[in-house]
């Protein structure tokens, strides 16, 4: 399981979220309760805009264990994707109360704070998301910094 889910992920981080999700699938196939492979299948399937799907194995990989926030911080994802800001909230909410410092769940609450038009306050949680290692939050700090 361990090589299966090592092959998935770095598929995933070279981009290839297809072939991530096809190692995945066989990997489920016989470990369908596997936590981290619903996870990682749950952020392939966020990636390739997948989001009804990608929601499904979030929402499973919580059922397995809700003591992680990773599935919370990416089902969020998917949830901003679709607009539903209101569920992404409260996974990000679940996502910082199990980690407070956690810097994809930190840039989401930025991205729904955007999309309430409250740039400041989206400003302040990607700053956050920026000191604890998410870097992708830099480029909404830049694109609003830069027009002041």
């Amino acid at each position: 399981i361990n090589g299966r889910l090592w092959i998935a992920s770095l598929k995933n981080r070279l981009k290839d979220h297809a072939g991530s999700v096809q190692v995945l699938d066989e990997l489920l196939a016989f470990a369908p309760l596997n936590y981290n492979a619903l996870n990682e299948r749950g952020g392939a399937k966020v990636k390739l805009e997948e989001y009804e799907e990608a929601i499904e194995n979030l929402t499973a990989a919580i059922l397995v264990n809700s003591t992680i926030p990773n599935a919370f911080a990416h089902r969020a994802t998917a949830n901003i994707a679709l607009g539903n800001l209101d569920l992404a909230s409260l996974d990000i909410m679940e996502a910082l109360k199990i980690d407070p410092k956690f810097s994809r769940a930190l840039y989401n609450q930025g991205l729904v704070l955007e999309s309430q038009k409250k740039i400041k306050e989206a400003c302040t949680f990607w700053e956050k998301a920026v000191e604890n290692g998410f870097e992708e939050a830099k480029e909404k700090l830049e694109f609003y910094q830069g027009e002041s």
